[in-house]
């Protein structure tokens, strides 16, 4: 699409892809911290996850010395992150056990499991059209998590669709 010249930066965009999950997330905690009136917590946090990026990051440049080793620690720093963010959120702030978050996360976390063989599987055709690939994968990822989530009955496929039905009607 841009050319061969961005081909050596692919390994490094498919690593930081799977930050963006935890980064969408993360981003609305400063306005939680906020509004619960708890900006010192919002502050220290912040130093702590500062904190742990730059040493992330110096473990990288020393260890790794690439691109990509420095990728891989913003995805950690970020899970570090997100843990120390929202450990506080629940047990300080909402005075809730962690378990609530770790419930609540585990139907996508294992979603995302599913996901990612079906993603290698789809990596092994002979496809070039960028369309065709991204049509495939977004039905695939729609099946996959409909099902799934038929299965592990947080949802009812069969009333979905009488919904749908009904509201067509």
């Amino acid at each position: 699409m841009y050319g061969h010249n961005w081909d050596a930066a692919i390994p490094t965009f498919k690593i930081l892809s799977l930050s963006l999950p935890l980064q969408m997330i993360i981003t609305i905690t400063g306005a939680i911290y906020q509004a619960s009136n708890a900006t010192k917590h919002l502050f220290i946090v912040g130093l702590f996850n500062t904190l742990i990026t730059i040493v992330g990051f110096f473990i990288a440049i020393y260890v790794g010395e690439s691109i990509e080793a420095i990728a891989i620690s913003w995805d950690i720093t970020l899970f570090l992150n997100f843990t120390l963010t929202f450990m506080v959120l629940y047990k300080i702030l909402f005075k809730s056990p962690l378990r609530i978050i770790f419930s609540s996360l585990a139907i996508p976390f294992l979603n995302a499991l599913l996901l990612i063989p079906c993603f290698l599987l789809l990596q092994m055709l002979p496809l070039n059209n960028l369309y065709v690939l991204f049509i495939l994968k977004v039905i695939i990822s729609f099946t996959v998590t409909l099902l799934f989530l038929q299965i592990s009955k947080q949802i009812s496929l069969k009333q979905l669709y009488q919904n749908i039905q009904s509201r067509c009607i």
